[in-house]
């Protein structure tokens, strides 16, 4: 059937009805295919770098740990801890949205022309598509408020560091490794979920710049408050592997600020720009 449609429309012939939602269709599986193969790809040399890399320097161990992760990705779609994903999850996302969308509306329209057997078949393939394309789960690490983290960006894969200001309220940026003590932080207080995130260099706390904090206020570093829960920050699992911390007091999301140089707060919980990747450092 795929091949009848395909060949029709190449060779300029009029379609039926369900014919040409069925070619519609057929095009998007084959993008979202081709999206598919390149974030897998992508996630493949990553690693196939960083097992190079690790037997370049003699590291026997880093070689071993990346290549069970390599094994783990190719063969279940665990997602690896060695190398970004945050970008992997990202196109995921959206391919399998658009897709998603594509087969809503096609089922749609093989419903209404009477077609259940193609709707049948579309329901299906879309089963099987979308499956495909999870992720095994990665869960985050429990927060253990005696050890130091660093708190990633995923969309630009950065990493928040305490950058400038003053010494009372020292502003944060951000920096490409997590080397140094401005990029360490530490979650205390996370019986309930809610820590308070101090920075290892000047001992403040992450915390909205004004007590009537809207969306689009900067995070700053500042001591200890009173006002306890404006300083509170609620660990959310997100996508696997991923976070968002919301503002325990008004519910925002920590996100990149809209210049990119910084922290606000903002209500869009689902973009991608209050998606955070917890990593403990060594």
């Amino acid at each position: 059937m795929c091949a009848l449609v395909l060949a029709c429309v190449l060779a300029g012939v009029a379609l039926e009805p369900a014919d040409d939602v069925r070619a519609r269709l057929d095009k998007a599986i084959a993008a979202h295919r081709m999206a598919m193969d390149k974030a897998f790809n992508d996630i493949d040399d990553a690693l196939s770098s960083k097992i190079e890399l690790f037997r370049k320097q003699g590291d026997r161990e880093g070689l071993k740990r990346v290549k069970a992760e390599l094994e783990a990705w190719q063969s279940t779609r665990k997602l690896p801890r060695s190398v970004p994903t945050a970008l992997y999850q990202v196109n995921i996302d959206k391919t399998t949205k658009t897709l998603t969308l594509e087969f809503d509306r096609a089922l749609r329209e093989f419903t209404k022309l009477g077609r259940d057997d193609l709707a049948d078949v579309a329901e299906k393939e879309r089963g099987d598509l979308l499956k495909a394309g999870k992720p095994a789960e990665t869960s985050q690490p429990a927060i253990d408020a005696k050890m130091w983290y660093s708190i990633q960006a995923a969309k630009s894969q950065r990493y928040a560091a305490a950058s400038g200001g003053t010494s009372a309220t020292p502003d944060i940026g951000f920096v490409d490794k997590p080397d140094d003590t401005p990029a360490h932080w530490q979650m205390t207080g996370s019986a309930d979920g809610v820590v308070r995130i101090v920075n290892r260099k000047t001992s403040k706390i992450l915390t909205p710049a004004l007590v009537q904090a809207t969306s689009g206020t900067d995070v700053v570093l500042k001591g200890p408050l009173k006002t306890v829960g404006h300083q509170g920050w609620r660990v959310i699992p997100a996508e696997p592997g991923l976070v968002r911390l919301r503002h325990e007091r008004t519910g925002r999301f920590l996100s990149t600020a809209a210049d990119g140089k910084g922290l606000a707060l903002a209500d869009d919980a689902k973009s991608p720009d209050s998606l955070w990747k917890i990593l403990r450092l060594p």
